[in-house]
């Protein structure tokens, strides 16, 4: 009887278990659809950028839209498409996200609800930022109000500087992107790339300046959770 018991407790235990993982799994929402991006995003930019939106939620409660750009500026033709985000070209834009609740960014800074322009930034190679983060690759959050023009950023410390206008910390605005294994399929997805990780799969084109040729591209872009810098 004694071992009947014990059976039954961990039966319970285990599905008990697998209920919580199932629920923090499917924590967040993804809603697709066509939409315009919002009021703010200058035309320029808003022309680069595909009309479909994905929007990420919690319970009921809209956190994040996404826009991404119709077609990537790559620096050359990527190994595979989840390896495509290393092709990215610094500080190009790769898209929009309107923040619709305060959160927190990658470095665990105030993340302000706002419309934001994300422009691909690298990790810097020294000793203030080593070991800080898996991976170099950053989306770089500026105020539309601020990035009107294409061009208007055009290296790493501008960028750098635009992000960190109008924030406490005087640091950049930022969200981690990741390269993806594999990268099949053609649908957005939400991920858990890691642990206390939650991330939307993206499925993009890329294409190397002056080339009509289009590159699938995959990666994640991390919306929830942080690294230690």
């Amino acid at each position: 009887m004694l071992t009947n018991l014990r059976t039954s407790f961990f039966l319970v235990a285990g599905v008990l278990l697998a209920s919580v993982q199932w629920t923090v799994a499917t924590d967040f929402g993804l809603k697709t659809s066509e939409t315009q991006p919002p009021e703010g995003v200058s035309d320029e930019i808003a022309t680069t950028l595909e009309p479909k939106v994905f929007e990420i939620s919690k319970g009921d409660k809209a956190l994040y839209r996404f826009w991404f750009a119709k077609a990537i500026q790559l620096a050359a033709k990527p190994e595979s498409a989840g390896k495509g985000v290393e092709q990215f070209i610094q500080p190009s834009v790769i898209g929009v996200v309107e923040v619709l609740e305060e959160h927190r960014d990658y470095r665990d800074d105030e993340l302000y609800e706002n419309v934001f322009t994300i422009r691909y930034g690298i990790r810097p190679n020294d000793g203030n930022h080593l070991g800080s983060s898996d991976f170099r690759h950053f989306g770089v959050l500026v105020p539309v109000k601020q990035d009107t023009k294409l061009n208007g950023i055009d290296g790493y410390k501008p960028l750098v500087k635009a992000s960190s206008l109008d924030t406490v910390s005087d640091h950049p605005v930022i969200l981690s992107l990741r390269p993806v294994d594999g990268g099949e399929g053609t649908s957005a997805s939400l991920q858990e790339p890691a642990p206390d990780h939650h991330a939307l799969r993206v499925h993009a084109s890329g294409a190397v300046d002056g080339s009509d040729e289009r590159h699938s591209v995959v990666f994640d872009i991390v919306f929830e959770g942080y690294a230690e810098f």
